[in-house]
């Protein structure tokens, strides 16, 4: 791809460079490599590169035979069927990142492919842009139809200034209007192992949670969730075409979704955990943000009677941080009473559980709260209150 772009900026400076040699009427001619050129590309992109070479998959990263792709380079990895065959997709970084498939025998492999790179439903959040199909024309054609109706009115009445200002109006209109109705079709969604997130255009973001969550299916290039409110959300992967190569690619990305979606209900179930008795070790009741740290403290360190009562251990507390169920609250509070004796072992546990975190405050908090200083502490733990009093 990044030869054919080279091509391309090459032929135009070309054809900008020789169009004074050769006169303007042989210019139509140094169009022809840009016929050549777009069927080409679109030929590179039918046929990618495919080669055999043996993977090998680490937290370092994925390794192609001698060539090792970075896991900081890798944003997220799907499961992608074709036929008889299965692959891991393999998504980079940034509008311009790598991606790469990897073709693995079953389910489980490219389980294990995901959980090797830290890029499962229990390491990691996926997100996904997908639209909700309206009839987005409407509102265009009505706007051109007062046009046309003004102009009428303006030509009846000889109005010809009014006309030019009426012809600039509609444009303006028109070129602020397109973009925001494909932004309004536009739904985010964010896969964690704690819920999922839904942004539909404008609207709110949407928090559901894995446990309000009835079923989980793809039908064509439709994303179907059921919630066990009876409610059902419908997302689209893309627009409805009539190219049956295309359609067929949006049916594969439709599934790939809802798998990754099931994937992270599974590690919901999977990490869900109940610690009646950390609850009320951890709870804040009416005390400060000071006194509550200080409590917090004073229970990491084993000080607090309740603490003792109830032999709470260090693994006991990480369940709490590591739990898709528990409260925030009580998840930022296990944190604290765990941060002052940290160890290594103990602060990847922490990352991973932030990196599940399918709200990136949440995630962004939990960091801060483990590792920032005290004075940040204070402030994390002051917005989680001022949130839930929003809430």
């Amino acid at each position: 791809m990044w030869t054919a772009i080279g091509s391309m900026v090459v032929l135009f400076a070309a054809s900008v460079f020789l169009r004074g040699f050769i006169g303007k009427e042989w210019a139509p001619l140094m169009q022809a490599p840009w016929w050549v050129l777009g069927p080409l590309i679109a030929a590179i992109q039918r046929r990618p590169k495919t080669e055999t070479l043996h993977v090998e998959a680490s937290p370092d990263g994925v390794r192609f035979g001698e060539k090792l792709l970075p896991r900081a380079k890798l944003k997220s990895a799907l499961l992608r069927r074709e036929a008889d065959k299965t692959f891991v997709l393999l998504r980079g970084t940034g509008a311009w990142g790598t991606s790469a498939d990897v073709a693995v025998k079953d389910d489980d492999e490219a389980d294990r492919l995901c959980s090797a790179l830290g890029l499962d439903a229990k390491s990691t959040v996926a997100e996904f842009t997908m639209q909700r199909q309206r009839n987005a024309g409407v509102p265009a054609l009505v706007m051109a139809g007062a046009a046309m109706m003004a102009s009428f009115v303006a030509i009846k009445f000889h109005a010809f200034h009014a006309l030019l200002y009426i012809f600039i109006a509609a444009l303006i209109g028109l070129a602020t209007l397109i973009p925001l109705l494909i932004y309004a079709q536009r739904i985010n969604v964010r896969v964690g192992a704690d819920g999922i997130v839904v942004r539909d255009g404008f609207a709110k973001r949407r928090f559901i949670s894995h446990a309000d969550i009835a079923s989980v299916s793809a039908t064509g290039q439709t994303v179907w969730i059921g919630l066990k409110s009876g409610e059902k959300l419908q997302f689209d992967v893309g627009t409805r075409t009539k190219n049956a190569t295309q359609s067929a690619e949006l049916e594969v990305q439709g599934r790939s979704i809802a798998w990754r979606i099931e994937k992270a209900r599974q590690a919901y179930q999977a990490l869900a955990g109940e610690a009646p008795q950390a609850a009320l070790a951890l709870d804040r009741g009416g005390k400060t943000v000071r006194e509550w740290v200080d409590q917090l403290r004073r229970v990491g360190q084993g000080a607090n009677a309740t603490f003792r009562d109830v032999g709470l251990t260090r693994e006991q507390l990480l369940a709490v941080v590591e739990s898709t169920s528990a409260a925030a609250k009580e998840r930022l509070a296990a944190v604290v009473a765990l941060r002052e004796g940290l160890t290594e072992e103990e602060k990847p546990r922490i990352r991973v559980a932030a990196d599940r975190c399918v709200e990136p405050a949440m995630r962004e908090r939990m960091v801060r709260v483990a590792f920032a200083p005290d004075e940040e502490l204070i402030e994390a733990l002051s917005e989680e209150r001022d949130d839930a009093a929003r809430g």
